[in-house]
């Protein structure tokens, strides 16, 4: 997409998100059928709760594609069927920006600006680590939080322009990019490096006599105002190869670079101003660049306090300012999707709402663990095998051999943080799922919290323990406290490698959502955009399980299936009981197929005999909605043998099920026999007629 097109985008944001209602239209089918959007990025934005914000995501994926796909003829097309006021308007906006080009192309993009206000570094630097391009010391730089975003960006192209073997190191930062920053190299073919290291605004091609110009503008202004530079000395007639240049703020030379602007500017431009204040704030930022970076400077200024410092100080306060802004908003669509509930159905009140400490002191201390990745292969099988085999012993109900293996482990393992954070993250989830006991499940909270930056592997750890802890939130109905511990978890998980340990926080996030989901209104578009959710975090925590090679544990991945299953068939997989609000399409019953049969063929083996309840139970319901009544009633019978310890929620289901298949079976073999009995009937008449007809002949 060109900078026309994204500027008619944005020039009538308002006019799309506050019109466009996607789930009520075939906008994102069509989009999809030409390959604008994927069926990821589809269900992603009809997951979102309200129209503004699934408006506001497709206009965010539509304006990086690619000028390859036409995305911006797409999606006109798309919307001419139903909005064909809104095309007209967009193609109307479209013609007026060119003509005020006058014919003359729009100013090129500057790569190295682009990728200054969008990228992270955190996002590619480890991958680089990984390869070999930057050292230990140039990560350490690199991730720094204490250095501004923009620096830090800097330095990273800085380093990679040090590097010999060029060719590697473009190969390597493209590949870092391409996950997540694809649309900042759509239009790079080769060298992706050379696009990025160097600024090619406007500005920076002006004329010599034009910079000077400036310099001498910002002299005066220094050399005039006596109350800003109050701490400045300066001394005429010294001119030294280490003298000091400092800029000013944008104010001070602003009518210089609006002139400048007017320059360039045709007259149609001029009458028109849409592009005046970008050319403004480009001139202001490049030549506050070019100017901190003269060689020959007419006068020494000498300032006590650094305005660089000043500068760093005030570009952290706005990026901590964003944040906390991002956050806010987060809550508040929290809020809005939780405003949409009317019925809360089922939900005792619970009885440790006064237990649950304070989080805020607790985000304080995560915010100061060190950004570990995992690299102990030793450590990180050790992890997985006794993770499993204490996962196997509850499932199983052997408490006895459970508790032994647990003391024995903390007995031998004292010396190790990772273990014992991975052994109260055991005891979590036994106080949490199995005794119901949240006392004690976050005193091991805190406990693992207090180790854990003593670990090799902080990041791991808390991608797991803090979805443990959304759920003791949303038990206690704390869903505020819980959403907040969800982005916690998601920002832990996003520093890890891709696939390492991250299906967890999406098992928990669909397991949130389902009770969410429990009290929200029937019929309404949230509830159907949060079963979707629900679906797409099932299916992506288990692609991850799939494709981990440490951390891939068999026993919870057969739980991801069983909790899938029930959910496409319309059951609570946590009460097991039936979702009101949940309606079950022949899609979702071929999607609970899928995964059953998945289970049975790959997973049988290593189930426990809670799993296969949950299997008889998923079968006997996908049968009964598939009206296979006789075996529908054999799979709930069979769920009913398995059904033995604490499982009086299933019991009741199981029993109400075999009741309701026996009798639709009755009924339907009563209403076979009279079918037929009357067919007999009519067959034994037809035969008498025949007969008394053949003998009057006679």
């Amino acid at each position: 997409m060109n900078e026309v097109q994204r500027l008619v985008l944005r020039k009538n944001h308002s006019l799309l998100v506050n019109n466009l209602s996607l789930s009520g239209s075939k906008v994102l089918e069509k989009l999809f059928e030409e390959d604008v959007i994927s069926s990821g990025e589809q269900e992603d934005i009809l997951s979102r709760v309200t129209q503004r914000d699934q408006n506001t995501r497709l206009l965010f994926v539509i304006k990086r594609r690619g000028s390859s796909k036409k995305p911006f003829d797409t999606f006109l097309r798309a919307l001419e069927p139903s909005y064909k006021f809104i095309v007209e308007k967009l193609k109307k906006s479209e013609d007026n920006l060119k003509n005020c080009n006058n014919g003359t192309e729009v100013q090129a993009v500057c790569h190295h600006c682009l990728l200054k206000k969008n990228l992270i570094p955190n996002d590619v630097s480890h991958f680089l680590y990984e390869e070999g391009i930057i050292s230990d010391d140039d990560l350490e730089d690199i991730n720094n939080k204490n250095v501004p975003r923009p620096e830090r960006v800097s330095r990273l192209l800085e380093v990679l322009e040090r590097r010999p073997n060029l060719k590697l190191v473009n190969e390597s930062f493209r590949s870092s990019l391409e996950q997540k920053y694809g649309y900042l190299l759509s239009e790079i073919k080769t060298d992706v490096l050379d696009h990025f290291l160097t600024c090619c605004c406007h500005s920076q091609s002006t004329s010599n006599a034009g910079a000077r110009r400036c310099e001498d503008n910002v002299c005066e202004s220094l050399a005039s105002d006596d109350e800003f530079f109050s701490c400045a000395e300066i001394e005429h007639g010294q001119e030294t190869s280490d003298d000091e240049y400092y800029s000013c703020e944008e104010t001070m030379h602003g009518q210089e670079m609006a002139d400048q602007a007017n320059d360039r500017l045709t007259e149609k431009q001029i009458h028109g101003r849409y592009s005046e204040p970008n050319i403004v704030n480009e001139d202001v930022q490049c030549n506050k660049d070019y100017i901190i970076n003269l060689d020959n400077r007419k006068g020494k200024f000498k300032r006590i306090e650094s305005r660089r410092l000043l500068l760093n100080v005030l570009e952290s306060e706005r990026a901590e300012q964003g944040v906390l802004e991002k956050t806010k908003e987060n809550q508040r669509r929290n809020i809005r999707g939780q405003q949409n509930a009317v019925h809360e159905q089922d939900f005792q009140e619970s009885l440790f709402t006064a237990s649950l400490p304070n989080h805020e002191s607790q985000v304080k201390i995560l915010q100061h663990l060190p950004k570990v990745l995992p690299n102990d292969k030793r450590l990180m099988r050790l992890c997985t095998k006794l993770w499993n085999k204490l996962f196997f012993l509850r499932e199983k109900g052997e408490w006895e051999t459970f508790n032994l293996v647990s003391k024995k482990a903390f007995e031998k393992f004292d010396d190790s943080p990772d273990i014992k954070v991975l052994l109260y993250r055991s005891e979590m989830c036994v106080s949490t799922f199995y005794k119901n006991d949240p006392s004690k499940a976050c005193d091991m909270f805190d406990k693992a919290l207090e180790i854990l930056p003593k670990t090799s592997m902080s990041n791991w750890h808390l991608a797991r323990i803090l979805p443990l802890k959304m759920e003791l939130c949303t038990q206690a109905k704390k869903f505020e406290e819980a959403s907040s511990l969800l982005e916690q978890a998601h920002q832990a998980m996003m520093t890890l490698r891709p696939c390492l340990s991250t299906g967890a926080v999406y098992f928990f996030e669909a397991t949130y959502l389902g009770t969410i989901l429990q009290c929200t209104a029937k019929g309404t578009k949230s509830a159907k955009s949060i079963a979707e959710r629900v679906k797409m975090c099932f299916l992506t925590a288990i692609s991850h399980y799939q494709q981990e090679q440490f951390f891939g544990i068999k026993s919870f991945l057969n739980q991801v299936y069983l909790f899938l299953a029930l959910f496409s068939l319309g059951v609570d997989f946590k009460k097991i009981r039936y979702i009101e609000t949940r309606i079950v399409s022949e899609d979702d019953i071929s999607l609970a197929e899928y995964y059953l049969n998945l289970f049975e063929n790959n997973c049988w083996e290593d189930s426990t005999t809670w799993s296969q309840m949950l299997f008889f139970i998923a079968r006997g319901e996908h049968h009964k909605q598939r009206h296979n009544l006789k075996r529908s009633l054999d799979y709930f019978q069979e769920a009913r043998k398995c059904c033995v310890g604490n499982f009086e929620d299933h019991l009741g289901f199981i029993d109400t099920n075999i009741q309701f298949v026996g009798s639709k079976l009755d009924e339907q073999i009563r209403h076979n026999a009279i079918q037929s009995q009357s067919a007999d009937a009519i067959l034994q008449s037809l035969l008498e007629s025949s007969d008394s007809s053949s003998s009057g002949e006679n």
